[in-house]
């Protein structure tokens, strides 16, 4: 009984190489009960941030995605272990990677995991967003203090000054 799991999207951030603890927790739960193959682009390196997160896997139990000149390395790459042994599901954040291994008879885990933990943080949020409008007229207003400060008094020239 194996399943395969990919390492970028799923345990780890492919674009600054942090863990996803959610992902790292199905990745131990499920080798509680099944033989886990990771998927990753860099055999080596990924060994090395395995050891580093306290994660270590035995180096054979990593496969290297290689890339083929026909595209879909990622489908190709699963088809590849399959042929080897039987794959009980494979598990990936890519849902168009999905699709096709739905397609071809393979049972498939999509792990979705949201980039930002409130819905405030995304670059796309409105909240605590302030219109154009409500920011120029709060700078009007700081401007009209200033300008209405008692406390500030016009410095005379330089030239007024005595040696």
């Amino acid at each position: 009984m194996a399943v395969l799991i990919f390492m970028d999207g799923v345990i780890r951030k492919e674009r600054d190489q942090s863990i996803i603890l959610d992902g790292s927790a199905l990745y131990k739960s499920l080798n509680e009960n099944y033989r886990v193959l990771l998927l990753a682009k860099d055999k080596e390196r990924t060994d090395v941030w395995l050891k580093t997160n306290n994660l270590a896997k035995n180096i054979d139990d990593i496969v290297q995605i290689e890339d083929s000149p026909l595209g879909d390395n990622e489908l190709r790459t699963v088809e590849m272990s399959r042929s080897k042994g039987k794959v009980d599901f494979v598990v990936t954040d890519n849902t168009d990677l999905a699709t096709k291994l739905l397609e071809v008879g393979i049972t498939v885990m999509v792990f979705l995991n949201p980039r930002y933990a409130r819905p405030e943080f995304r670059p796309d949020g409105r909240a605590g967003v302030k219109s154009w409008t409500a920011i120029t007229e709060e700078l009007d207003k700081q401007q009209g203090l200033y300008v209405d400060d008692g406390r500030l008094v016009e410095l005379p020239a330089l030239d007024d000054f005595e040696d």
